[in-house]
């Protein structure tokens, strides 16, 4: 059985968690769909900690892995830029004088792919046709034009993160964990399904979610962490805003 993550964010508490609750399941393999770091405040242990779980071929990059290493984080929002450069910072030290490991790190991110497709399903952070940068929100579901183009782009299934919102996208429509009672089976029609996120969920479920998936049943787990410890240690950041820290509380 396979467990898939993404959106850890350095939250090494809810990470940490997941972790245990994977202990106490059949899980064999570990894929991570991206966004390890950004945002939180233990960018770093929460990389060695998926580091030794995975190699590259189970680990596809997110927006966050992109903007550090390759610097365009333009896009972003003034206090997501602001997070990327501390989290560049304590990811590979200061130019000129890098970090001990920085070396490994940066090139472990750099060197991820940006899409894994494997037994007719698709690992990717975003969305099949913009692998880092695309969100696939569940009002999208009413945009026939969107979604319709992109599920050109899946064979079968397509795991995806990025929104932090869990749930499973269908050429019918979208279906959040709790209308599907947290079980989802695949069969023969196309699905893109959201993992939700380890450590910022944004679907007002404050816990860590994950899911795990044995070929035919994906199952949406939530893990209690906590928030408190993690929300404090990013207050404890002066580069890091106190908002990132007070939506862990709120799951938004």
């Amino acid at each position: 059985m396979k467990a898939i993550i993404s959106d850890i964010h350095g939250n090494l508490e809810a990470l940490t968690s997941v972790l245990r609750d994977m202990e106490t399941r059949d899980v064999g393999e570990v894929v991570c769909l991206g966004d390890i770091i950004g945002y939180g405040p233990e960018p770093v242990e929460c990389f060695e900690k998926v580091k030794h779980l995975l190699d590259g071929a189970h680990c596809v990059m997110g927006n966050h892995e992109e903007a550090v290493t390759a610097g365009n984080a333009e896009s972003f929002t003034s206090r997501a830029r602001r997070a990327i450069e501390w989290t560049k910072m304590q990811m590979f030290g200061a130019e000129g004088n890098p970090d001990e490991g920085a070396e490994e790190r940066r090139a472990l991110l750099s060197s991820l792919p940006t899409i894994i497709e494997r037994d007719g399903t698709t690992y990717v952070h975003g969305s099949p046709r913009s692998h880092t940068r695309e969100y696939i929100t569940p009002r999208d579901a009413r945009n026939s034009t969107k979604m319709s183009d992109i599920f050109t782009q899946v064979e079968t299934l397509c795991f995806v993160g990025h929104t932090h919102i869990a749930g499973v996208f269908t050429e019918e429509g979208f279906s959040s964990p709790e209308d599907l009672m947290n079980i989802y089976i695949a069969g023969s029609e196309k699905a893109i399904i959201n993992v939700g996120s380890v450590g910022q969920p944004r679907d007002g479920d404050v816990r860590a979610c994950y899911v795990t998936f044995d070929g035919d049943t994906v199952i949406f787990r939530r893990v209690e962490y906590d928030i408190g410890v993690t929300a404090a240690r990013i207050y404890s950041i002066p580069d890091l805003d106190r908002s990132l820290g007070d939506r862990l509380k709120v799951g938004r």
